[in-house]
């Protein structure tokens, strides 16, 4: 089996932490592939799961997010949840069947 593609867009920088934290979470190399806005507007439509009415906007919004700064890290998870937040490392873990992986 081949790696595990994940697609995402100039403006998804937490992909560069995610993508290398779910590989080893799943135990085997993960490839990021950056999407131009072009071919996530061709390519999001395509989801079953996704409205093709909220492509612009949502594109829109990562083009926002990559002209800003980085935001401030707050307490607002414990503070709204009354639980800390789920370390990127825990959440891949617990999810490496959804990347094609074992748990582990």
């Amino acid at each position: 089996m081949g790696p595990v593609v994940a697609a995402t867009t100039s403006a998804s920088g937490w992909a560069a932490i995610a993508a290398p934290t779910a590989a080893r979470a799943v135990g085997r190399p993960l490839r990021r592939q950056e999407l131009s806005p072009e071919q996530e507007r061709a390519r999001l439509p395509a989801d079953p799961g996704f409205s093709g009415a909220f492509v612009g906007e949502l594109l829109g919004g990562y083009a926002t997010m990559a002209a800003s700064a980085p935001p401030a890290v707050t307490s607002a998870v414990p503070g709204i949840t009354g639980s800390p937040a789920t370390p990127m490392r825990v959440w891949a873990a617990g999810h490496a069947a959804d990347f094609g992986g074992g748990q582990g």
